[in-house]
């Protein structure tokens, strides 16, 4: 959402504050002059020339006096009509002009501070930027600081003209556009025309990555304009590259805001007309943060004097909607944990399922958006929707990627009324549950799904989830339950290819890496003429085994298995388009094949940070399937150990955590990629490694290997074995004292990749060895970086 031109005044207040400017500074004039004639500075007997004079200086001291009345006293409010009608404003409306919360926490009240009193801090005048975890109070800090600007008509602000809000989590692209004005030649001075003189806005700047914010810095900086960048980040901290920005432009929102003690008691005082305005409202703020009244209008027929009315008069004693400051098209909210009690509390209202249904029907809103509006409705009503019709809205809502905030929305329900919607939405609330990385809970609903399915396609739909589900554990009957159920799969008209499927994908687990039977798969689902989710799952999955198997092997993938696998992702500027191709085509390209072939020096530290960047664009993607950015973040990690200054404790816990959830959820496979990690991180972890008495290491990396390679055995894993058993040998060489052991190592090192001749990247590392060891070059700075740049990829 981008909201360009606002403006403090209305042109009708313009024309009025021009009006007032006029006629005051004319009347200043006139009594001036009044005083000045009646004690005239010449003779008053004198003759018509000093009349004539007295009149003359009268009048132009008068002019000139209210002039400079006019620009000094009201030189902060740039004149006097403008001051007058926001002293007006401000003293009719109060409570409703600006949403400023009961108690502004210490933060809030230190940006409006910073930014208005900032005789000492002139920095402040270009650009702020504010992060922290969500629901903090930084949208409304950045309201507060307009409203100080109004009110106040600030001297460092009187070259601002109008207000631009931009929202980058609705339309990346048109984001992209607007900061890309201009041809490449006179770019960066039509950026510059773009903003001057504005108040710009900028909300959700995460969703952009850190590339756009790099990219624009100088424009933040350009003491044009004032920027606002307002961040949510879960862990507090930032996106921003460090020295990115000044400290003193820097504001951390970690306090939370003041409890509102604000309760659902004004609704006893609604008519059923009352009622209805305020679901309309609800649904639409529910849907999105920044609501437009036209599309409240259009869905519920109401008009929009009567929206903008309500909420004016809501807002008097109760803080839970506001209207957008300055443009009165949009509609926000300022009380999240209000709005959340909503759907519990008013469920079964008459006026909230009429308007649940009308959203619900209304064909212009986003897929998500409408499968979230009906599952609000009556279960009643929704038992009677077919079922294939409740799966297609599903579907379309999947394909978005906001698996978090529908997650949420079901699981509030079903905790409200656990029998009613569970029995409704079990499939829906299974996948959800996958996606969130809950894969115990997730089988648990489909296993009780499958057993009232009488479908066929339906049940070939809970194999394949089954299986996806479970394929990574070990134990004997959860691979017996997911042969026998890829055997079925293949039965069913229709399913075959997704029988191949996974049968190739558990041979990659197995270390297996048949590029041309993956191919074949790739190709094949490319010619099945099927939209859902399930299909377009599977195809992604098919070609990140192909692009991860390419890796593995230490091969670039040809161009055209990319531009393929990007039919699967829907569309550019989507977070699941984003995500994908952030995180396989460009962040692991650069991890897994440019990294370790560059060598030390300056071209590898700048390798580094680009892939470093576009895994976190991919985090910051907007895509909310847990389970996938669980393994992104340990991927993140491992590529941080390549830098000089950098908290390994850090890194090692987060790789903790993923062993954590593997082995909550019985995923072996992950649990032994865990351990492997965990293994190389110790290696090269200086703080783990002593040499008062020759090269050791403290912390012993051998456990998590013999763990590692435990659970590769019994899954059949060759080439997790062979993983393992090179790593160890590398270790082993790289902590050997004794100069006379090292060619008998490195001799079983040679021995061990010929065992396993497919896997080229590991040949090519004892290969160098070699040869450095025969033209003596050989050194433990050379061993320690081939350690860590041999990266541990995910099977």
């Amino acid at each position: 959402m981008i909201i360009k031109d606002l403006t403090f005044l209305s042109e009708k207040e313009k024309k009025w504050a021009n009006i007032i400017t006029i006629f005051g500074s004319a009347l200043i004039a006139f009594a001036i002059f009044l005083i000045l004639y009646f004690c005239p500075i010449l003779e008053k007997n004198g003759s018509d020339t000093a009349k004539a004079i007295n009149t003359l200086i009268s009048i132009c001291l008068g002019v000139f006096l209210s002039y400079i009345f006019h620009i000094s006293y009201f030189k902060q409010h740039k004149s006097m009509g403008q001051w007058l009608i926001r002293y007006l404003r401000y003293n009719r409306n109060k409570t409703i002009f600006l949403v400023r919360p009961s108690k502004p926490n210490s933060t809030q009240t230190n940006l409006c501070e910073g930014i208005i009193d900032n005789d000492e801090n002139p920095v402040l005048s270009a650009c702020v930027h504010i992060y922290g975890p969500p629901e903090r109070g930084k949208t409304t800090a950045s309201f507060m600081v307009l409203q100080e600007i109004f009110f106040r008509g600030d001297r460092h602000f009187a070259h601002i003209k109008n207000i631009i809000f931009i929202d980058c989590s609705v339309d990346k692209n048109g984001v992209l556009e607007l900061f890309d004005s201009g041809n490449k030649r006179f770019k960066n001075r039509g950026r510059l025309n773009t903003f001057k003189r504005n108040i710009v806005i900028i909300d959700n700047i995460e969703a952009m990555g850190v590339e756009f914010i790099v990219n624009n810095y100088p424009l933040f900086n350009s003491q044009k304009n004032l920027f606002i960048i307002i961040e949510d980040n879960e862990s507090g901290s930032t996106i921003v590259p460090e020295n990115t920005f000044d400290a003193r432009q820097q504001i951390q929102f970690l306090e939370e805001c003041a409890k509102d003690e604000t309760t659902f008691q004004f609704f006893t005082n609604f008519n059923e007309d009352d009622k209805f305005i305020f679901f309309a409202i609800y649904f639409a703020v529910y849907l999105r943060h920044y609501a437009s009244i036209e599309t409240i209008v259009k869905i519920s027929g109401i008009k929009a004097e009567d929206i903008i009315a309500f909420v004016e008069n809501l807002q008097k004693g109760t803080n839970l909607f506001a209207i957008f400051p300055f443009h009165r098209d949009y509609i926000y909210c300022t009380n999240f944990l209000l709005l959340k009690q909503i759907p519990g509390t008013f469920g079964s209202c008459n006026e909230y399922q009429r308007i649940a249904r009308l959203y619900w029907e209304y064909k212009e809103l986003l897929d998500d958006e409408r499968w979230l509006s009906m599952i609000h409705l009556d279960p009643k009503d929704l038992g009677q929707i077919v079922l294939t019709t409740r799966l297609s809205y599903f579907e379309g809502a999947l394909k978005i990627g906001h698996y978090q905030k529908l997650f949420k929305a079901l699981r509030l329900l079903i905790q409200k009324h656990e029998s009613t919607y569970l029995d409704l939405f079990i499939y829906e609330y299974a996948v959800l549950n996958y996606h969130m990385g809950n894969h115990t809970m997730a089988l648990e609903y489909y296993n009780r799904y499958l057993e009232s399915l009488s479908s066929q396609d339906l049940k070939a739909k809970i194999y394949a989830r089954i299986i996806e589900c479970s394929h990574g554990c070990s134990a004997d009957d959860v691979q017996k339950q997911i042969n026998d159920y890829i055997s079925e799969l293949g039965k069913i008209y229709g399913y075959q290819p997704y029988a191949d499927y996974w049968k190739n994908h558990i041979d990659t687990e197995k270390g297996k890496f048949d590029t041309n039977a993956l191919t074949t798969t790739c190709e094949t689902l490319l010619t099945v003429f099927r939209r859902d989710d399930l299909y377009q799952e599977t195809g992604r999955r098919a070609y990140t085994d192909l692009i991860r198997s390419y890796h593995i092997l230490g091969k670039y993938p040809p161009e055209a298995v990319e531009n393929e696998f990007k039919t699967f992702l829907g569309m550019p500027g989507q977070p699941r388009y984003d995500y994908y191709v952030n995180l396989y085509l460009k962040a692991n390209k650069l991890h897994y094949l440019d990294i370790p072939d560059a060598g030390p020096g300056e071209v590898v530290q700048r390798l580094i940070r680009e892939a470093s960047n576009y895994y976190t664009n991919a985090l910051k993607a907007h895509y909310e399937d847990n389970k996938t950015k669980n393994a992104l973040r340990i991927k993140l990690a491992e590529l941080k150990m390549l830098l000089t200054d950098i908290d390994y404790t850090e890194q090692i816990q987060v790789v903790g955590d993923f062993l954590v959830r593997a082995d909550a959820n019985r995923v072996d496979v992950h649990k032994a990629h865990a351990h492997t990690l965990l293994a190389k991180m110790k290696m090269v972890n200086p703080a783990n490694l002593r040499g008062d008495h020759g090269l050791h290491i403290e912390d012993p990396f051998q456990s998590n290997l013999v763990v590692a390679r435990k659970i590769y055995e019994q899954y059949e894993n060759k080439y997790g074995v062979f993983r393992v058993d090179f790593l160890s040998l590398v270790g082993e060489f790289y902590f050997m004292n004794e100069i006379s052991d090292l060619e008998d190592t490195l001799t079983r090192l040679e021995n061990l990749v010929k065992s396993y001749s497919d896997y080229l990247r590991e040949k090519k590392i004892v290969e160098k060895i070699r040869e450095d060891y025969n033209n003596i070059t050989i050194t433990k700075t050379k061993i320690l970086w081939y350690l860590k740049t041999y990266p541990i990829i995910m099977q």
